[in-house]
């Protein structure tokens, strides 16, 4: 009786800790690094500094969630404007208010405008790419 009490402790304690790693990993990912105190903000939203920049002509909705203040209908309007020849593009887009204009001036760093291949993501899936969470 001593050794299945000994092997389901055992097993209880290996389940945990899978457990707690696997949540520690959610927790632990790697944020994109807001700028210091003091350095560029937009209307009191911080810019981002992004490792890699967002294509907007290809990044699903749910990836603008990494720029402050693009998620979710700036980014929506990004999408929609899409294709884009240049990055510069994306400040030509109708109905942008003053702010959004200039929290993409801002992060222009953080987008790039990759080759559009026709068909390669369409619109529905860039807009719900079927994550829920």
């Amino acid at each position: 009786m001593k050794s299945l009490v000994n092997t389901s402790w055992s097993r209880f304690v290996t389940i945990a800790l899978a457990i707690i790693l696997s949540l520690s990993s959610i927790f632990t990912a790697p944020m994109p690094a807001l700028a210091e105190a003091g350095a560029a903000e937009v209307s009191g939203i911080p810019v981002a500094e992004l490792e890699v920049p967002l294509d907007v002509n290809y990044d699903i909705l749910r990836t603008y969630r990494e720029l402050p203040g693009f998620y979710p209908t700036l980014a929506r309007k990004i999408i929609f404007g899409a294709p884009y020849d240049k990055i510069d593009d994306v400040l030509d887009i109708e109905g942008l208010t003053d702010t959004e204009k200039q929290l993409l001036e801002a992060n222009l760093k953080n987008l790039k405008a990759g080759a559009y291949d026709e068909g390669a993501n369409y619109l529905e899936n860039r807009i719900n790419k079927g994550y829920y969470d």
